[in-house]
């Protein structure tokens, strides 16, 4: 499967989530990153896959497989739970 990239909903510019499940922080203004770095990936204690996001004065840890299916699973119906 080939990784697609998709921005992050309400981190726009910011960061994208892949297809596969990597995070990748993009290089900003006045930041001394300069080009685009994977993120570390951390779990919960039960063993979900999370990552914390910074943008704007944001500070929120988000479930990767959350971040994918927003991203990537069409959700006509607006459901809010993400059976995986």
């Amino acid at each position: 499967m080939k990784e697609e990239w998709k921005e992050i909903k309400g981190f726009e510019g910011a960061y994208l989530i892949s297809n596969k499940g990597n995070v990748l922080s993009l290089p900003r203004r006045g930041s001394r990153v300069h080009e685009p770095m994977l993120r570390k990936i951390s779990y919960t204690h039960d063993g979900y896959a999370k990552v914390r996001l910074i943008h704007n004065g944001k500070d929120s840890t988000m479930r990767i497989h959350r971040l994918v299916a927003e991203a990537f699973i069409p959700n006509p119906d607006n459901k809010e739970t993400v059976n995986h």
